[in-house]
């Protein structure tokens, strides 16, 4: 599996946990609730404020080789390996000065 490229650090990140719950409504107007899912799905949102090019370079290679596909990520809060992939049809970038980008990428746990 292929692992998450040696790039600098995000600036931000963000996340969400999901758990699909599956409600059932009564007619006496109560109701139950159950998990859909037996385990829950972490999304996170990566921000680089000031990306050097060669790290966008590899960044969006890496994009085009592995989008639709598991890879390896560090989370940076917690140092654990987890299998992610990408759920984004694309990474905009925004160039901020000479060399430098600014990007966004949302992945989510495989």
């Amino acid at each position: 599996m292929a692992h998450w490229p040696n790039i600098v650090g995000p600036s931000a990140l963000s996340g969400a946990v999901k758990k699909p719950l599956t409600k059932i409504e009564f007619e006496a107007g109560y109701t139950q609730s159950r998990p859909r899912a037996t385990r829950s799905i972490e999304r996170v949102s990566l921000g680089f404020d000031s990306m050097p090019k060669a790290d966008l370079d590899q960044l969006l290679a890496f994009f085009e080789q592995q989008q639709g596909g598991a890879f390896s990520w560090t989370d940076p809060r917690t140092g654990t390996d987890k299998t992610m992939h990408f759920i984004v049809d694309e990474i905009p970038f925004q160039y901020i000065s000479p060399g430098r980008y600014s990007v966004t990428l949302e992945m989510e746990e495989a």
